[in-house]
């Protein structure tokens, strides 16, 4: 049995052991709040396989554009003499909260008028943004999203025909970045609540304005880290970062729930994201009965049918006219 004196003294060598016990579970706490990052879902692809994983990418291609792998990269091709069209690859899950994706690209022909890049479309809401190589040895950034209007062009010419593009989000502000070998400088960033909710993230390569040479577009190295990315779309099953979800992974012009499980808008049947010449003359082959189109994408005047009338109509919106759009709700 110890003397009391010594009880004491051991009484409080105990006390003064539980606080510093205290003090360096604090301490070590402290250290691995600030060493240890957040958790998150990351997504590489180095386009090294053989062919496209349908689980994780959709791939959309008009006439006369093309996409393959080749030699670990991803490679995009417009045909000589084609025109108007685009091909695209886009994810089929989506990406929630803050994320960051980047995508090394690199075009043949810096002056060409094809464009090229990564675009992300804001689900819920509505719209896209993207950066994408231009006319003139720029790149052009767009965050066309739902009460939001954002289109700048790069400020300095681009000195080299490999760059890496980078769309990032940090709470409600989506920031647009490339990296030309001297580190990652800004082209545009809006902060605005429409800009929060989930996206989805595709590369491309787009013609708009008649153009016929040709162009190739290389891509590699897609990565896309997110604090949640989402379940595929083309499941049958409406997540709540999706619009609809109609059972297929695939998708075709004139099918109003597209690859991304988004609706497409009235007179947008080939999802461009605008009304143009080749959604007019794709209306006026449906009323020809060349190919089926969604009432809610062609049918512009609510009649019952797809006729040469709302092909005519939507070749008016795309050239600027006032013209209700009264496409019946997609369903």
């Amino acid at each position: 049995m110890l003397p009391r004196a010594a009880a004491g003294s051991f009484s409080w060598g105990l006390s003064m052991l539980s606080r510093r016990a205290v003090q360096l579970s604090a301490a070590i706490l402290a250290v691995l709040l600030v060493a240890v990052p957040a958790l998150a879902d990351q997504l590489d692809e180095q386009f090294d396989g053989s062919q496209i994983d349908p689980a994780a990418f959709n791939v959309t291609e008009s006439a006369g554009f093309s996409l393959a792998l080749s030699n670990g990269e991803l490679v995009m091709e417009k045909a000589e003499g084609t025109a108007n069209g685009s091909v695209r690859l886009a994810s089929v899950f989506s990406l929630e909260g803050d994320f960051d994706v980047t995508v090394r690209a690199r075009r043949d022909d810096l002056s060409g008028a094809a464009e090229m890049g990564i675009a992300t479309s804001h689900l819920g809401v509505g719209g896209f943004s993207d950066v994408f190589f231009y006319d003139s040895n720029r790149l052009h950034s767009n965050i066309l999203v739902s009460g939001v209007a954002e289109s700048r062009v790069g400020l300095d010419p681009l000195t080299a025909s490999e760059v890496v593009l980078r769309i990032r989000r940090m709470g409600q502000t989506l920031i647009h970045e490339y990296d030309d070998g001297g580190g990652f400088q800004q082209i545009a960033s809006r902060t605005d609540p429409n800009l929060a909710p989930a996206v989805r993230v595709s590369l491309f390569l787009l013609q708009e304005y008649g153009n016929t040479p040709a162009h190739v577009g290389t891509f590699d190295d897609l990565s896309m880290t997110a604090d949640i990315i989402s379940p595929a779309c083309g499941d049958g099953v409406v997540e709540a970062s999706e619009a609809c979800d109609d059972d297929d992974p695939s998708w075709a012009p004139g099918e109003s729930c597209n690859a991304s499980c988004e609706l497409l808008g009235c007179a947008d049947p080939d999802d461009s994201s605008s009304t143009t010449a080749t959604d007019a003359l794709f209306v006026l082959q449906a009323a020809v009965g060349q190919h089926g189109c969604d009432a809610c994408l062609c049918d512009i005047d609510a009649s019952g049918a797809t006729t040469s009338t709302d092909a005519l109509r939507v070749l008016q919106l795309a050239v600027g006219q006032s013209i209700e759009r009264a496409c019946p709700a997609c369903i």
